[in-house]
């Protein structure tokens, strides 16, 4: 809300897909209607109004992932925040990974084809492969444009579900390929023309690039994943920490921390209203 990004909302969609969060049928019903509940309790504050539109649409695009798929997952946006132009290098940065990511995702397939003998990797399939880097490119330009590593230490999260890992047997290829990411994210964000795969059919985009200090964030963004990836835990000390607000819409910030600081109630309101409307149908 705050920063007018939908990425969060797209990631949380999406979370409710993977194998540890699946809920179907009468699961898929009761979280799809606390979504609603959540957006109906939230415009009862004392927020403005705008704002509290925004959030309950927010809940609908999650909503509509969890009962439509991957495939009703709007296009992300990632609007400039206040006080950043477009000359600026993380916007630059933003851009330059987003031209480049389809690029990058046939080079981490095309790169681990040529390295590896793909039919005896167990588990591995190649358009997942570059879903997932779709949605650590994702993070990683999320994170640049606004601070933190929020959206990169929850992508990191979701590859592993109660201490087992989620890349099945091919972990050891997988972590190998985040290194040849880390090594392309950063000479891609400087313009530096990378030596492409064998296979890969896309060609590089050079063009605007931003500076080594964007590219420097992006190895230590790709590194925390492959820190947690590679053994369900953080072997260097890694907190979650959220984007940068200060500069943005006065109002904006007001209304997130008076939803912040109703999320508890909201939560349990929610819950209640909604299991309670359940038990009550299951008595009629």
């Amino acid at each position: 809300m705050v920063l007018g990004s939908n990425v969060q909302t797209v990631k949380a969609g999406l979370n409710y897909l993977l194998p540890q969060n699946k809920v179907n049928g009468l699961g898929q019903a009761l979280v799809t209607q606390g979504l609603y509940k959540t957006g109906d309790l939230i415009g009862e504050l004392s927020i403005d109004s705008g704002n509290a539109q925004t959030v309950k649409n927010n809940l609908r695009v999650v909503a509509n992932i969890l009962n439509s798929g991957a495939l009703a997952s709007p296009t992300l946006t990632y609007p400039l925040p206040n006080g950043v132009t477009e000359s600026d290098n993380v916007a630059k940065a933003k851009t330059i990974l987003i031209a480049n990511k389809g690029f990058i995702q046939q080079e981490i397939t095309a790169w681990i084809a040529a390295n590896y003998t793909v039919s005896t990797i167990p588990g591995y399939d190649a358009v997942k492969s570059q879903r997932d880097i779709g949605y650590i490119i994702d993070s990683i330009v999320y994170d640049v444009l606004y601070g933190g590593n929020s959206m990169t230490y929850d992508t990191a999260l979701s590859f592993w579900n109660n201490g087992e890992s989620n890349t099945a047997g091919s972990l050891s290829v997988c972590i190998a390929s985040f290194g040849r990411l880390s090594t392309i994210l950063q000479q891609i964000v400087q313009g530096t023309p990378i030596t492409k795969s064998a296979g890969n059919p896309l060609a590089q985009d050079t063009s605007n690039p931003a500076s080594g200090t964007e590219a420097t964030l992006v190895g230590t963004l790709v590194s925390q994943i492959i820190d947690y990836v590679g053994d369900g835990d953080w072997d260097t000390p890694t907190s979650r920490t959220n984007p940068t607000i200060t500069g943005q819409p006065s109002q904006a910030q007001t209304d997130f921390s008076t939803i912040n600081s109703n999320k508890s109630s909201i939560q349990s309101s929610a819950v209640h209203i909604v299991t309670g409307k359940q038990i009550g149908r299951a008595h009629v």
